[in-house]
């Protein structure tokens, strides 16, 4: 297994697997497992069930990864994640962006892809303040003009 961190939409159940739920997936080698947490006697949290997903089970996910950095709220940012932020300059009007996370295979870098632009990572992260505002999974509409 590598030490990448995922989490998974599930397409049928419209909800996710993540490490923050009390179950989650783990990704690595070509498989997928699920690793389900219960409670125990004694108030702590252990693992009660751990399986390999069968390739029914994982054509049903959206496995989307982390990208190995927070918005300015501190929540984890993964490819997916609609995000929104303010790009004018000091005491201008708001001129407020939403954009999707998305990978680019091809330069092997993280991206915010907007409607017909698509912008660096350093290019937005370093110069504004970025706040997750949803997924394109449970919020398509946040993108919607």
């Amino acid at each position: 297994m590598n030490n990448d961190k995922y989490r998974a939409w599930d397409k049928k159940n419209k909800r996710w697997y993540s490490r923050t739920s009390n179950d989650y997936i783990c990704v690595g080698d070509g498989i997928v497992v699920l690793v389900v947490y219960s409670p125990t006697a004694k108030g702590n949290w252990e693992p009660s069930e751990c399986r390999q997903l069968t390739h029914a089970e994982v054509d049903n996910l959206e496995i989307v990864r982390y990208t190995g950095r927070k918005d300015d709220n501190n929540k984890e940012l993964y490819v997916g994640d609609i995000v929104k932020y303010d790009m004018a300059c000091i005491g201008d009007k708001p001129n407020i962006h939403k954009a999707e996370i998305m990978w680019d295979d091809e330069s092997c870098c993280y991206y915010f892809s907007e409607e017909e632009i698509s912008r660096s990572w350093d290019d937005v992260s370093n110069h504004y303040q970025v706040e997750r505002i949803g997924t394109i999974y449970e919020n398509p509409e946040l993108l919607k003009r």
